[in-house]
């Protein structure tokens, strides 16, 4: 994670360099705005990142219990003015500690993203532990977005959460259409029940 951090410094650092660029260009005030704001998106969701590896190390420190950990999160995050549905079909104790881990951060951050930018009304998880598999999906019935037209700061995020399926085997999908709310699923096969 703290490889996502530095990017996304980095990317922050590049937008800054921009803004100044537009900034000190007659008629350009607009696309400077613009930089600028994209230097904030990029150093909130840095900002986010640290927040997770700080919350990590408590996690790396015992096995996660995936189940509890969602469950916690929803009531710890979501406001109670967004309805909220958890449902958690198979048992935690099917699953890998490292694949537990992997699958709860990125139903976390998916939730974030959801409570933080798109404003919604309805927010769902559902999560199934099978033998050999898992799956999770977060689905908001709030803004969505054009996923093909976000901008590099924007999708930070959606590549973090993309990169932690991929180190479990898995695969991420982000399905979203503006004014139709976001659908991400993760799915991964297993290496079975812990010993």
């Amino acid at each position: 994670m703290h490889d996502h951090v530095g990017h996304g410094v980095a990317v922050a650092l590049q937008q800054l360099d921009m803004f100044a660029y537009y900034r000190d260009t007659a008629g350009n005030a607009a696309r400077a705005e613009q930089k600028l704001a994209a230097v904030r998106s990029a150093l909130e969701e840095s900002l986010c990142q640290i927040r997770h590896l700080i919350a990590n190390l408590g996690h790396r420190a015992r096995p996660i219990v995936l189940e509890s950990a969602v469950s916690e999160y929803l009531t710890d995050t979501v406001p109670e003015s967004v309805k909220t549905h958890f449902t958690f079909v198979g048992a935690s104790d099917r699953l890998d500690d490292a694949v537990a881990e992997e699958i709860y951060l990125i139903v976390r951050e998916a939730v974030h993203n959801a409570v933080r930018h798109a404003a919604p009304r309805t927010l769902s998880v559902h999560v199934a532990v099978a033998e050999k598999a898992v799956s999770a999906t977060v689905t908001d019935d709030g803004r969505g977005f054009a996923v093909d037209a976000l901008g590099a700061a924007d999708r930070f995020g959606l590549r973090s959460m993309a990169e932690r399926a991929r180190a479990i085997g898995g695969r991420l999908t982000v399905r979203s259409v503006p004014g139709h709310g976001t659908t991400v699923t993760v799915h991964a096969h297993t290496p079975g029940p812990r010993p």
